[in-house]
């Protein structure tokens, strides 16, 4: 497969960007909701918050009490104040909760996710109670699909401009060079400014810096290195090699680690370097290819995934985990193949330190990829 993309890639370059673009939303438009391509995931939050943001005096937008500290980052880089709502074990988010919350009405958000195979509300969203609950209190449901897009077939209608989903391109459901984007009832126009020469060398770094992380990990679980956290470069960034310089995934910052007990750290961004930021940038050609690369084989990795997850023991298996890209381990790892990446566990968003579930062991569904 890695051949196919590799060649898809090479094709793609070859058209134009408008050709490509035009592919793109045509891929991703849903019914009513249609594609706007962003720089990365995080700047789909943050744009189509500071849209609703402009279209509403409230300020409250209701989160999971588990996900990315970049959510957090968005929302109130555009103004709102972030208030929690509880999730269950599977990530699947307790209703009454937040329908009562919704009563209230002074909601403008609620952004539901799907995390390691979780719904993110879907099912609950297409049925009419909780419909008219929703369309009732005003709020907007932002529906954050990054971590699968392929579950765009799943978004509800009969929101009208309520609902609108952010997904992303960034290596989770297929490889990718960030990018990511937002389905609206509403039009986003593109943002003017574009990338640099500098920020071109930023992004294809990053891409550089990720691709030796992804091999250093790989190298590690061929060699026997399961459960070995003081080898895996993504757990301990200090056993990647001096001579490369910094640590792969270098967005990610990790608190201190102790040399002899290897305390535990955590999936934490501060937000600060390009590609990294909040910055609207209309999205570069190289990432129009990769993701277009990367959904033309989507349906065979989905198919590959769910043939792993069938055949697996030991993984929590939510409602959405056949085409999830990353899933928790039930119990002990077992027979999972050594070359599995780990993803460490989100950190609070206060604290890069703690965690709200630092048990978690989350492991990557490559679907033919690694």
């Amino acid at each position: 497969m890695k051949l196919r993309r590799l060649f898809l890639i090479k094709m793609l370059l070859l058209r134009r960007r408008k050709t490509l673009l035009s592919e793109l939303r045509e891929r991703l438009s849903r019914g009513h909701l249609q594609f706007y391509p962003e720089l990365s995931g995080r700047v789909a939050i943050y744009r189509l918050a500071c849209l609703i943001a402009s279209q509403t005096e409230r300020r409250i937008a209701l989160v999971p009490d588990y996900i990315c500290n970049v959510v957090h980052r968005a929302l109130e880089e555009a103004g709102f104040v972030v208030e929690i709502y509880q999730t269950d074990r599977i990530m699947e988010p307790l209703l009454p909760e937040i329908t009562t919350r919704l009563r209230r009405d002074d909601v403008a958000i609620l952004l539901t996710a799907s995390l390691f195979g979780s719904s993110a509300l879907l099912p609950e969203l297409e049925k009419e109670n909780l419909r008219g609950v929703i369309r009732r209190s005003g709020a907007h449901v932002l529906v954050d699909l990054c971590q699968d897009i392929s579950l765009i077939e799943r978004l509800p209608t009969g929101y009208g401009d309520q609902l609108s989903a952010v997904v992303s391109f960034n290596d989770k459901s297929f490889p990718g060079a960030m990018g990511g984007g937002i389905l609206a009832g509403f039009e986003i126009p593109e943002p003017p400014r574009r990338f640099t020469l500098h920020e071109q060398g930023l992004l294809i770094r990053e891409m550089g810096r990720k691709w030796f992380a992804k091999t250093c990990e790989w190298v590690d679980g061929r060699m026997g290195g399961w459960g070995k956290t003081d080898r895996n470069p993504i757990q301990h960034p200090t056993s990647i090699p001096k001579a490369f310089g910094k640590h792969p995934t270098s967005n990610i910052q990790y608190p201190p680690i102790h040399p002899s007990t290897h305390s535990p750290i955590f999936d934490y961004s501060h937000c600060r370097y390009f590609p990294y930021t909040f910055t609207p940038v209309a999205i570069a050609k190289i990432q129009l290819v990769w993701a277009l690369a990367g959904l033309r084989l989507l349906p065979e990795i989905n198919r590959r995934r769910a043939r792993f997850v069938d055949a697996q023991n030991h993984l929590q298996k939510p409602i959405f985990a056949a085409s999830a890209a990353y899933l928790i381990v039930e119990a002990d790892a077992g027979d999972l193949p050594k070359y599995l990446r780990r993803k460490p566990s989100y950190a609070c968003p206060e604290d890069p330190g703690r965690s709200a579930r630092p048990e978690l062991v989350i492991v990557h569904n490559p679907g033919g990829f690694r």
